[in-house]
């Protein structure tokens, strides 16, 4: 049989461009995957490109060499499939699909990369006997469950990641009304170096730390620093932000936590309105990621600019004001209020 010619991503159409909100997964026969989300079909070629966030695929696939190969598998590969965000929102709720369930002791999961993140999301959901492979691959028989779209989850999706996320905490909603105030610190270090660029922020300690330690006093709030250079296990970075009032943070990932605050907690987004293209051209930018992902959890949502990085203290007090006057009006247990003003930092055990 001839080899299947090398294709681009440009040129293969989008698996899921027609699909219902909930459709059953994809299946084929006989398939190459690639980590990204490209398949391919042995017989006649066929391909298309799996995931939310396909429209950015841009590496050529070419015809591997050698991949594993597997009888039964379900694919959750896609474009960005290991990212902090991309992995949890976008890859890991394909499996909230009502037709994603698979025997892990016959049927292979396949994901783009494992990595320690990955694997300790995938603890939270998949059996401790399922076999997990990555990398390309081969597949006699392929399910393919639809992925979240790229930055846009449906409800559904968020919802199957909430109560699962709750589940494995021991916890259920409705959580009690949150006691802390979380402040998320983003470290030079992220995947991506352009990352480093858009969103560390400058004089951070000053123009953000020190106004939220203090609106935390001021308002009787548990104050919780979350470094995302060096974190702890996944259970205890949720863990932490189960009892999260106000989360104070950077544009990044590490807002992902509040898929495990209590309904109703608010979110001081701190982000730059706009970015540098490859020239040096300066234009207008908004990431409404998170934003969606707060409506969708029942969250309130504050937007603090953040031109060239830089915040303004007096916007990020104002902002956690308004949080507060918002949360005021909803009873608070003595067993919050005994906390008082203590910080509560996360530990560093080990490192993303």
């Amino acid at each position: 049989m001839p080899q299947c010619p090398a294709l681009l991503p440009s040129s293969v159409p989008f698996l899921w461009s027609n699909a219902t909100a909930d459709p059953p997964p994809a299946t084929f026969r006989s398939a190459w995957v690639s980590p990204d989300g490209m398949i391919v079909e042995k017989h006649g070629c066929r391909a298309v490109r799996n995931g939310g966030c396909a429209k950015h695929m841009y590496k050529q696939w070419t015809q591997p060499n050698a991949a594993t190969a597997h009888a039964r598998v379900v694919t959750l590969a896609t474009h960005f499939g290991d990212g902090h965000y991309h992995f949890p929102m976008e890859a890991l709720t394909a499996l909230a699909s009502s037709g994603a369930a698979f025997e892990p002791f016959s049927t292979v999961l396949h994901i783009s990369k494992k990595t320690e993140f990955v694997l300790q999301w995938l603890t939270l959901v998949v059996h401790a006997n399922t076999t997990v492979v990555d990398g390309d691959i081969f597949a006699e028989s392929l399910r393919v469950p639809r992925p979240g779209k790229c930055s846009d989850p449906s409800s559904q999706q968020v919802r199957w990641l909430r109560n699962l996320v709750l589940m494995q905490l021991g916890k259920r909603d409705p959580l009690p009304k949150g006691d802390s105030l979380v402040l998320i610190r983003r470290a030079n270090f992220s995947q991506t170096a352009s990352n480093n660029k858009r969103r560390v922020m400058a004089s951070f300690e000053e123009t953000v730390q020190a106004p939220a330690e203090a609106h935390a006093r001021a308002h009787a709030l548990r104050f919780a620093l979350f470094d995302d250079a060096a974190l702890p296990p996944l259970r205890e970075q949720l863990a932490l932000f189960t009892r999260a009032s106000i989360i104070v943070a950077p544009l990044g990932a590490g807002e992902l936590g509040m898929v495990a605050s209590p309904s109703g907690a608010c979110l001081v987004e701190l982000a730059d309105p706009t970015r540098v293209d490859k020239s040096g051209a300066v234009h207008p930018h908004v990431d409404a990621t998170y934003a969606r992902l707060a409506s969708l959890l029942g969250h309130t949502y504050e937007l603090v600019p953040t031109p060239g990085l830089v915040a303004d203290s007096a916007a990020v007090r104002s902002a956690m004001q308004r949080c507060s006057e918002r949360g005021s009006t909803a009873p608070r247990t003595a067993s919050h209020a005994r906390h008082g003003t203590r910080s509560v930092t996360a530990v560093p055990r080990t490192t993303k």
